[in-house]
């Protein structure tokens, strides 16, 4: 992120780079049911986040989210 400041006449200062963290995690993904018949996990998660689909400790899925996309 970037910040100026401006006067009355508008005068812009140079700009001050900060960099912004992002700490905060995101909420618990919803998943819909899954039976031994199901061939995909569907659910929804954060835009932009990863979700990982294990079983018995071993990791099955891996899947990278868009702004757009919810998990299928």
């Amino acid at each position: 992120m970037s910040v100026t400041a401006a006067d009355a006449a508008n005068n812009t200062s140079k700009a001050t780079t900060v960099k912004v963290s992002d700490k905060t995690p995101p909420a618990a993904p919803s998943v819909n049911a899954v039976t031994t018949k199901s061939t995909a996990v569907t659910g929804k998660a954060e835009a932009n986040s990863t979700v990982t689909v294990t079983v018995n400790k071993k990791a099955l899925a891996l899947l990278l989210l868009t702004a757009k996309d919810n998990t299928q």
